[in-house]
């Protein structure tokens, strides 16, 4: 799992690492139409390029390598080589037509990938985020299925949101901000997840969530030390395999911070259930530690001596 886990981190880099040394990535072009299920084009649509790992996991951020298509429908972009997850969103009609995602998109040097998509209408989802009954804003709402975004929206500052996505079920991500920064105040931060909620052609679905803080866990991971701190060394994993979060590195959420002279990480607003920490790098060797929170606060001890033999 740690070697999984570190070429994750290994692949993301290694772009950034092809520039230090001097060079220019490799590069190839993604090309293609977009298309209503009529045949018409779909004018000034954009795809969005993510990086995906070999496991699947996506690198879902503001993303610089987008692709836009012109009045016919038809678009080109010439980017670093590499296994890609592709979002092709009706952007200037205001998302009439249901995003399409695409995953293990291969984009291969000096050629041409092609990448056509047919987008249809869909139904929509909306509804209201609060904390403690008082409506947040700033909400990030993920429809995912199956692992993969489908669609997303933020809270306006009265905690509405409103997500257009193609015919199917979804369970909603809910990703609320952190209430306080400072050092001496807790971080509110909270993830939540609805019910799985079907969605059909041009119905409207309503889905509020109100998060309880009082429901909610704080973990403290103790036993480290500031030279095991750095980024993407101490990973946060849910019963499903999936990334919550990671120090120094933001991947589906979380606002860790250290307490005290670097000798612990804090995470706020977890929802109970079992976990995983994963420690890729110490003085032993990489080193798990599955976890059952409760609401209100945990307390891990991570152990640093070599086991017996």
């Amino acid at each position: 799992m740690a070697a999984k886990l570190f070429g994750y981190a290994l692949s993301i880099c290694w772009l950034s690492l092809a520039t230090c040394l001097g060079g220019e990535p490799p590069m190839g072009t993604i090309s293609g139409s977009i298309t209503d299920v009529d045949g018409r084009a779909v004018p000034r649509a954009r795809v969005y390029l993510y990086e995906q790992s070999p496991r699947g996991k996506i690198a879902y951020k503001d993303s610089d390598r987008t692709a836009k298509a012109d009045d016919k429908g038809q678009y080109s972009r010439t980017v670093p080589a590499g296994t890609y997850a592709a979002i092709v969103a009706d952007v200037y009609r205001s998302y009439q037509l249901t995003s399409e995602v695409r995953t293990n998109v291969i984009i291969k040097e000096g050629q041409v990938t092609t990448l056509d998509a047919t987008l249809r209408r869909g139904g929509v989802i909306t509804g209201t985020c609060s904390r403690d009954n008082e409506p947040v804003g700033r909400v990030k709402v993920s429809a995912v299925r199956d692992g993969w975004c489908w669609g997303k929206a933020m809270s306006d500052p009265k905690g509405n949101y409103t997500i257009r996505v193609k015919p199917q079920a979804y369970h909603l991500r809910f990703e609320y901000p952190a209430k306080g920064r400072d050092g001496k105040i807790e971080i509110k931060w909270a993830l939540a997840r609805s019910p799985e909620i079907a969605v059909s052609v041009d119905k409207t679905v309503k889905a509020d969530m109100n998060v309880d803080s009082s429901t909610l866990a704080e973990l403290f991971v103790t036993g480290l030390t500031k030279d095991m701190l750095h980024e993407n060394n101490v990973v946060l994993e849910d019963a499903t395999g999936t990334i919550v979060t990671s120090w120094h590195w933001r991947a589906i959420g979380g606002e860790p911070r250290t307490r005290g002279p670097w000798d612990s990480i804090v995470w706020s607003g977890l929802p109970p259930g079992k976990y995983t920490i994963h420690v890729l790098s110490s003085p032993i060797g990489p080193k798990d530690k599955a976890v059952t929170l409760k609401a209100g606060k945990n307390e891990v001890l991570i152990d640093l001596k070599q086991d017996p033999q």
